[in-house]
């Protein structure tokens, strides 16, 4: 059995109920080269709307979750730039990767879970995925990776060559992402997320349909209770690492602001609360519907409080 070494990193913020695998691990290591990564997350206010489309309606899975928090406009504000690499396999393109984790510190590649004992599916199910490599022995084959552990808090691993090539081969898409980073002036960024704050809340429109109909939902026999249930399960998971990104957001650009940012984390935590009822209703197989929509209505009404007080904020600025 492996020991897992957690990555340094703050686990409660940097976590997987927003991101999927790419972005949080990109965060992580781009935040420690570049301290104002976190104002990405201006988008992070998804509208429920955009969730109910996506995880409800288009039934995606979580991580497939289209965000917008990490477009190449928003990235290149911040002097960040993405770039990839594409190879036949590993053997193809270790020569650039080697380089690249000594020039950047991290690059992060595509493979499948198969073949790397950490993941729960080793040896079982072939799926998707993205790690880290962030440190390379030349002379004895073997990379630091880093990768979330089976409770998806973020570990640091050591493998070999041949299990790094494996999970990179067995894939579909054989992919390398790194970043490269240029000067860029921190006040102009400032500037540029404030006006990018603005311009998205003056776009921005929620009918909050998820929330508002979530009984009658459950009520309708269309499909089985367990489906709606998980796909609840993932809406309610977005919104909560969603409005607790924001509120991160709000404490850096707004730090003045505290009751609003405050409002924007008791949104994480409610939503977070929503998530669990639907946890214990999987395992107990009962649920309190009632409840659920009460405390789905509370949300609605201090969520309509956000956006006045931001509305209202940026107004002023």
């Amino acid at each position: 059995m492996m020991t897992d070494i957690l990555y340094p990193h703050d686990a409660q913020l940097y976590d997987r109920r927003f991101m999927n695998c790419a972005e949080r691990h990109a965060v992580v290591f781009l935040k420690e080269r570049r301290a104002q990564t976190d104002l990405l997350f201006y988008r992070a206010l998804i509208s429920s709307d955009e969730i109910f489309r996506q995880i409800i309606q288009q039934k995606k899975p979580k991580y497939n979750f289209v965000n917008g928090c990490f477009s190449e406009p928003d990235l290149n504000a911040l002097g960040i730039y993405p770039h990839e690499l594409r190879g036949e396999c590993f053997a193809q393109i270790k020569p650039d990767i080697d380089a690249l984790i000594r020039q950047h510190g991290f690059v992060l590649i595509s493979g499948s879970v198969f073949y790397f004992p950490h993941c729960p599916e080793y040896r079982q199910k072939h799926l998707h995925h993205l790690v880290v490599l962030n440190g390379t022995d030349e002379v004895h084959g073997r990379y630091q990776v880093a990768d979330d552990n089976p409770a998806s808090v973020l570990c640091q691993y050591q493998y070999g060559l041949q299990d790094v090539a494996g999970f990179f081969d067995n894939n579909g898409d054989r992919l390398a992402r790194w970043f490269t980073l240029d000067n860029y002036d921190s006040d102009e960024a400032t500037h540029y997320f404030q006006h990018a704050l603005r311009d998205y809340l003056s776009h921005y429109q929620d009918s909050q349909q998820f929330l508002s109909d979530i009984e009658d939902y459950l009520k309708d026999n269309f499909e089985a209770r367990e489906i709606k249930l998980q796909l609840l399960h993932d809406g309610f998971s977005l919104l909560s690492g969603s409005r607790t990104l924001f509120a991160h957001y709000l404490s850096l650009q707004h730090p003045d602001q505290d009751a609003i940012t405050e409002l924007a984390r008791q949104l994480g935590q409610q939503a977070f609360i929503l998530k669990s009822l639907v946890v214990k209703a999987r395992i107990t197989q009962r649920l309190d519907m009632a409840d659920l929509a009460t405390r789905a209505r509370q949300f609605q009404e201090q969520e309509s409080a956000l956006l006045q007080a931001l509305r209202t904020l940026l107004r002023g600025h």
